[in-house]
């Protein structure tokens, strides 16, 4: 026991960070609990232009590589095309298993914070810049219209940039 209780003195600033995040996102986000969602007119329209390929997905069982239903035909790896990989349960534990929107902005705020501990900010201070990072307009907007590569590049950015000043330094 005597071991244990450092432990946890360490970990209460953390446990309190990823907390109040969730308690911000759920009061933020409140709608989701009641099953509303934004409609996020660019997702709306991928529907159209993933049809193709989900419709050869389930014909043949395979993934399509190309798709014509976007401008004169593209690769579907831009939309459509499924990637099966084990970074998605990372992500799951990353969102603490919400759906979008709640689950998203958890890891908005969840990646900045731990960032911000990486470059040597304090906890407060981590904690109040990853709420601000997660909440700042342009993220919102950028979900709210269903920019979602632009929203998971954003989203993953800090720890990129925390990299990045860990090897420089």
């Amino acid at each position: 026991m005597e071991k244990i209780a450092p432990l946890i003195k360490r970990a209460l600033p953390h446990v309190g960070a990823i907390l109040l995040f969730l308690v911000v996102n759920s009061l933020f986000f409140y709608p989701q609990f009641e099953g509303l969602q934004t409609s996020q007119y660019d997702s709306v329209e991928g529907v159209g232009k993933n049809q193709e390929v989900w419709d050869h997905r389930r014909a043949t069982g395979e993934e399509a590589l190309w798709t014509n239903s976007i401008f004169v035909g593209m690769p579907s790896f831009y939309n459509g095309l499924r990637y099966d990989n084990y970074l998605t349960y990372v992500e799951d534990i990353l969102q603490l298993f919400f759906n979008r929107p709640i689950g998203f902005f958890m890891v908005y705020m969840v990646v900045f914070y731990f960032s911000m501990l990486f470059m040597k900010l304090k906890p407060l201070e981590a904690m109040l810049s990853a709420v601000a990072f997660g909440m700042a307009t342009n993220n919102i907007i950028l979900y709210d219209s269903g920019h979602m590569s632009k929203v998971g590049t954003i989203m993953y950015s800090p720890f990129m940039i925390a990299g990045l000043y860990l090897l420089v330094r």
